[in-house]
């Protein structure tokens, strides 16, 4: 194998290396960013049951690419159960493709559930 063929090769993986490093990391940041906003939110209502009549409206803003990361297996439940503590959600610069999975994630957490298969 020639030596610029080689230096090629190794950029290559050092790319695809660094890639799978930054993808690990964006991925903890957007659970540590769910999980502080969870806890945000428990407080505020933790507080707001101690202060009756003080009410605590959380909204979610959201861009695509942590849409994309936040729909991941791994983060799904947990970015469900942010969203749906919220009063509302914002999702900007999304595909139709990510809204149709916002959807199915909201149909599969929410409704099948309770969904009975013996009804039928």
């Amino acid at each position: 194998m020639s030596s610029s063929l080689q230096v090629i090769a190794l950029g290559i993986f050092y790319h695809v290396v660094f890639a799978k490093f930054c993808l690990k990391a964006f991925l903890e940041s957007i659970k540590k960013q769910i999980g502080e906003g969870i806890s945000q939110i428990n407080s505020a209502k933790e507080s707001s049951n101690a202060n009756e009549g003080s009410s605590s409206g959380f909204g979610l803003i959201i861009d695509g690419k942590s849409l994309d990361y936040s729909l991941n297996k791994n983060l799904e439940r947990s970015f469900f159960e942010l969203a749906t503590n919220c009063a509302s959600v914002i999702c900007c610069r999304s595909s139709p493709k990510q809204k149709a999975r916002v959807s199915t994630m909201v149909v599969v957490c929410v409704l099948l559930p309770y969904f009975s298969f013996s009804s039928f």
